[in-house]
């Protein structure tokens, strides 16, 4: 656990925050974007360096993290929730077609 100091808070703030203990090197995010209907799988550090420049710029982002794991395991919930997502498109495009 990282005790929350100035140095701390401004090293988040710049984009480069301490490594809170326990992270494992190759975990991954899938993400959710529901005015894309869009998944999307990255590195964890990788999104938490967008959503810490998003932060910076002060600017709203689109994808919501809903699974963390391996990159596999994003996958296979990915693989898992597209029916889902299949569904909803279909309906967007008749409710447009309406």
């Amino acid at each position: 656990m990282i005790t929350l100091t100035p140095d701390a808070a401004a090293q988040v703030v710049a984009g480069t925050p301490p490594k809170p203990a326990g992270h494992a090197p190759g975990t991954h995010v899938m993400l959710w974007s529901q005015s894309q209907c869009a998944l999307h799988i990255e590195p964890m550090d990788a999104m938490l360096s967008t959503n810490r420049q998003a932060y910076a710029d002060d600017r709203r982002i689109d994808y919501v993290p809903l699974f963390i794991g391996t990159d596999e395991d994003c996958r296979a919930i990915a693989a898992s929730v597209r029916g889902t997502m299949h569904t909803r498109q279909d309906a967007r495009r008749e409710a447009v077609q309406a």
